[in-house]
């Protein structure tokens, strides 16, 4: 492994250590103040907006909780029929699924937020969900269709350039490329996605 591997692991170590527990801390702290603000929220959209924020700010330290808050929310946006909302809930259960490894279940999900969001037709919120379902398919080892999620998100993002979403791509696409052990595409991708990072002006992003 190159000095400048070993560098950005070591960064993202520290990183992990001391920034970690910040963090949590912050991650608890919204929680608190969502839920809060739910209570004085009437407007069933907005409510199920709140819910999916809750999910998402608590996946990561407690995805049982968050599931809970995922499964509500989905339940919601299917009594009043709320399209975006169920492919909003359904792409939060899959993220959950994806951190408690149920990958194929994960899957199942992520699939039907897509065919929602294609017949809606939201080119950047399919752009995220073939995002997720690629990073799926590299825990799957199904690294070729992997691929193809990656290149399917990549078409859509093009036609609203987003940051966040454009890093995680180049970054999912790289990891892909590495394990199918082509090392100058995923070079590639890597030095792509540093340069969003740059222009990002992510110190923590330019180290991954």
């Amino acid at each position: 492994m190159c000095l400048s591997r070993w560098f950005r692991l070591f960064f993202l170590l520290v990183c992990n250590i001391f920034l970690q527990p910040a963090v949590l801390l912050a991650q608890r702290q919204e929680v608190d103040s969502l839920v809060h603000a739910l209570s004085g929220i009437r407007n069933d959209s907005i409510r199920l907006e709140v819910k999916r924020d809750i999910a998402f700010a608590m996946y990561r330290y407690a995805p049982d909780s968050a599931m809970l808050w995922a499964t509500e929310g989905l339940n919601d946006a299917e009594k009043i029929q709320n399209q975006h909302g169920i492919s909003m809930m359904s792409q939060m259960i899959g993220t959950i699924l994806t951190r408690m490894g149920q990958y194929n279940a994960a899957l199942t999900s992520y699939l039907k937020a897509l065919k929602i969001r294609e017949e809606l037709g939201i080119a950047d919120a399919m752009a995220s969900t073939q995002n997720n379902l690629g990073i799926v398919y590299i825990y799957l080892k199904d690294y070729d269709q992997a691929l193809q999620s990656f290149r399917l998100a990549d078409s859509l993002i093009q036609q609203f350039p987003d940051d966040d979403l454009n890093y995680s791509i180049r970054l999912n696409f790289g990891e892909a490329f590495e394990k199918k052990n082509r090392p100058d595409s995923a070079m590639l991708q890597y030095q792509l996605a540093q340069q969003w990072a740059l222009n990002y002006q992510d110190i923590y992003r330019q180290a991954k």
